[in-house]
């Protein structure tokens, strides 16, 4: 954990020093860009939640959950594991 701890601490640092390198004209447009690629995504972001509030459906259908397995109580019959198929065991071997 401390090795990450390191790594990360001087990552950080050559990152900042690079940032202080920069010139504060460089540093002023790098910020603006950033700031209206955000509101950019922004907008974008509540356009979408405006359009998919104004054509929302009027009515949601529920239903109740049905059994997917019906119990027969016919003892000669089997449920298959792969399907719902009910298969009959009167199996006549000779």
């Amino acid at each position: 954990m401390k090795k990450i701890k390191l790594k990360l601490s001087q990552f950080l640092k050559r990152i900042d020093n690079q940032w202080q390198q920069l010139s504060l004209e460089k540093q002023h447009q790098y910020l603006l860009t950033f700031f209206l690629v955000y509101g950019l995504f922004s907008v974008i972001v509540f356009i979408k939640i405006g359009f998919d509030i104004v054509t929302k459906k009027e009515s949601i259908h529920v239903e109740h959950i049905k059994q997917p397995l019906q119990i027969n109580k016919d003892v000669n019959s089997v449920i298959d594991s792969s399907s719902t198929i009910h298969k009959n065991c009167s199996y006549e071997g000779k």
